[in-house]
């Protein structure tokens, strides 16, 4: 997840739940790991697609959608010292986000949702 030309706030908030998924032993790249996942569990290798929303300062779902993970997971955030709560901000988030992204006319790449699925 990241933007271009930059959004600093969105991509330090994207920055925070990345670190935090690391640290709490999260595998966010599980997605890319289903086709062996699948092998393994003893199914046929799965039909497989990826999702990313891609948009700029229009794109409140996803602006929503990826502020909202690093709100939910602000206790996390300060209890692992990635950041603080006053730098979160989590109050004004996304509209700290929509501001930067029309100033600098950004444009936002969301996270990647990878789905799989076989027939047995």
């Amino acid at each position: 997840m990241h933007s271009v030309p930059p959004a600093p706030t969105y991509d330090r908030a994207c920055r925070w739940v990345s670190e935090t998924y690391r640290r709490s032993g999260v595998d966010a790249r599980v997605g890319i790991k289903l086709y062996s996942v699948f092998e393994a569990a003893g199914l046929p290798g799965p039909t497989m697609r990826m999702h990313a929303v891609i948009g700029g300062a229009g794109a409140l779902d996803e602006v929503h959608l990826d502020a909202d993970q690093a709100v939910v997971l602000a206790a996390d955030i300060e209890r692992l010292v990635i950041a603080m709560a006053a730098e979160l901000g989590a109050d004004t988030l996304v509209e700290r986000i929509v501001k930067e992204m029309t100033e600098n006319k950004s444009v936002i790449i969301g996270r990647a949702e990878i789905g799989a699925w076989a027939r047995i």
